[in-house]
């Protein structure tokens, strides 16, 4: 080999040692940019990780409180209509046995024989009971959504015994109608119990197939 060809091969290495350094180049640029764009993901899935987790907390705290404000209302009924041993509870499956996932009901807790008990509503508590419950968590869901307007209630508390109960549940309504503000318009049977504590009656009789109606305004 002579030295003309020599510095040809030579020359020709040399060629190939710079394709291969801009291959390499370029290789690592495309690594730098993978990284780069692992290193932004990893960020950005830890931001979402972040929010979703301080946004879980919220969602938590806002039902806890919505919670505390239902029983606490729902609790206030009860006990204005029955006894101080009754409180609504919002039950989850750890409170309940054979509870195969997760779940929340409504139930009432009281005591029996000097031991506390927690049973649900459907089936498990009388008719009154249930209404009075009923009652109280429309008025806590009313509370808590912030709503202002008129409460309409049909034979909400046709269950509940003639008694000196259904006399609570009166008292209970005036107070709640002298607290909140709020306009209760109410139809019931019941109006020689209901009547002492309303502000106007309109009584609808019928006879002959035809209604008759009579307006009283007891504030007057």
């Amino acid at each position: 080999m002579n030295l003309s060809q020599l510095d040809a091969k030579i020359d020709k290495l040399l060629l190939d040692v710079a394709e291969k350094k801009g291959v390499l180049s370029r290789i690592e640029f495309q690594c730098d940019e993978v990284e780069k764009k692992i290193s932004e993901s990893v960020s950005e899935a830890s931001g979402k990780k972040d929010a979703y987790y301080l946004t879980l907390a919220f969602i938590s705290s806002r039902r806890d409180d919505a919670i505390e404000s239902i029983e606490k209302t729902g609790t206030y009924t009860l006990r204005s209509i029955y006894s101080d041993d009754y409180k609504l509870h919002f039950m989850k499956n750890d409170d309940k046995k054979n509870a195969a996932a997760f779940k929340m009901e409504i139930g009432i807790e009281s005591n029996f024989n000097d031991k506390t008990i927690i049973t649900g509503l459907n089936g498990e508590r009388g008719g009154g009971v249930v209404e009075a419950a009923a009652a109280g968590l429309r008025v806590a869901a009313l509370e808590w959504l912030g709503y202002k307007g008129p409460l309409l209630l049909d034979e909400t508390f046709k269950s509940i015994s003639a008694d000196e109960k259904i006399d609570k549940v009166a008292q209970w309504m005036r107070h709640y109608i002298d607290t909140s503000g709020r306009q209760v318009i109410f139809a019931t049977h019941k109006a020689d119990v209901f009547s002492d504590y309303s502000d106007h009656i309109v009584y609808v009789n019928k006879s002959n197939g035809i209604s008759n109606v009579n307006y009283v305004n007891q504030e007057q």
